[in-house]
């Protein structure tokens, strides 16, 4: 993987907190913060700039599923749990979340290489499948929009649905605005609430 991630690594032991941080490195990667329980991570997240968590479960004061969970309420930040425990609660539990991978411990530098290049490769997927459910809903919204406003046309000048649609295409060459811009001012306007 050719990208340079900054990662933040949240573990309440420090021999496996510097044993993960230093994995991090020998993958080229920055290690960006080590936090030894997830009420300091949550304090500091607005100043972070971190591109992937990785986050033991049994963490003093807050668990990490917990943690992780308020972090993504904020921020769609990846992350890898690193654990001791495989029990199916934990597992089923962190997958309600925006969790890329589970490792039990111990974990060595090629499981963690292999858990990184996963989780950040289904979170570019993620990311562009988001993007595209976006723009997909923009348009049926758009095209929703210009089909009232066309059937509003249609019952005020009596014209066929072909002639409301070359009215709005009109409108929207004649002053420079886009389709569903002009066909939002009709409805507007058919609503009473001119723009």
């Amino acid at each position: 993987m050719a990208e340079r991630l900054r990662i933040a690594i949240i573990e309440d032991e420090p021999l496996i907190a510097s044993g993960i941080a230093a994995s991090v490195e020998e993958l080229s990667h920055e290690v960006a913060a080590v936090f030894s329980n997830g009420v300091d991570a949550l304090r500091q997240i607005d100043t972070l700039n971190v591109d992937l968590f990785l986050v033991d479960i049994n963490l003093p004061q807050v668990d990490g599923i917990t943690v992780m969970q308020a972090i993504h309420e904020r921020f769609p930040i990846p992350c890898i749990f690193i654990t001791g425990y495989s029990e199916i609660e934990l597992i089923e539990r962190a997958q309600s979340i925006f969790t890329f991978g589970y490792l039990i411990k111990p974990v060595d530098t090629a499981d963690l290489r292999a858990a990184i290049n996963v989780a950040i490769g289904r979170f570019h997927d993620f990311n562009n499948m988001y993007a595209r459910m976006q723009k997909a809903q923009k348009s049926l919204t758009e095209r929703k929009t210009v089909e009232r406003a066309k059937g509003i046309i249609m019952n005020l000048l009596g014209l066929s649905e072909p002639q409301a649609m070359r009215y709005l295409q009109k409108k929207s060459r004649d002053r420079n605005k886009k389709l569903v811009e002009i066909a939002r001012e009709i409805i507007d306007i058919e609503r009473g609430t001119p723009s």
